[in-house]
């Protein structure tokens, strides 16, 4: 190794280590502290969103009118669990909920358990009337898709229609002379 290669040595300066300083050895663990040590610390926090979620309903405002005067009235309306809300209530990202999730974690079993609760809690709400029934089927991935086809499965052919013959006969320059049966007919 070259002279002009070698790292420079410097003066040491105050809050340096001094060599041999094995200080860093003393801490107990490395990276960032986890959000929950265990699938029962995990749980508790979600049975603490339950709970949250089941005693503060929303509240629905109704005018209600009588003769000349008219008031406001609040009816609770169940509040839905979700995973978006228990992710802000535990102060945690979505991808850390399905990172969670994931085959191998610790907490996984925890996270299953919680979406099947609140799956749960919300299909009855549902069934019930107290919570819209589109809305969870969508949420809950049961919302009834329809696929239109044309034949055999195949792409959906549209025929050409008088106007658009009309308007394309409009459109085509004259010295080229579009007859309708150059259209498609």
């Amino acid at each position: 190794m070259t002279d002009d290669l070698k790292p420079k040595k410097r003066k040491p300066r105050k809050g340096d280590f001094k060599k041999g300083n094995t200080f860093w050895k003393l801490k107990s663990s490395y990276g960032p502290k986890p959000k929950f040590a265990s699938p029962d610390d995990l749980l508790a926090a979600a049975y603490e969103y339950f709970e949250k979620v089941s005693s503060t309903p929303l509240q629905a405002a109704e005018l209600v009118k009588s003769g000349t005067k008219a008031k406001v009235k609040y009816t609770p309306k169940m509040r839905i669990m979700t995973i978006e809300g228990l992710c802000v209530f535990l102060d945690v990202s979505m991808s850390t909920w399905y990172r969670w999730k994931e085959k191998g974690s610790e907490l996984r079993e925890a996270c299953l358990k919680i979406d099947q609760t609140m799956s749960a809690y919300s299909m009855e709400g549902a069934a019930a009337g107290m919570l819209n029934h589109a809305i969870v089927a969508t949420k809950l991935g049961l919302a009834k898709k329809v696929e239109l086809a044309g034949n055999d499965g195949g792409p959906i052919e549209i025929a050409p229609t008088q106007k658009l013959h009309e308007l394309l006969e409009r459109l085509a320059p004259e010295d080229e002379g579009a007859t309708q049966g150059e259209l498609g007919d």
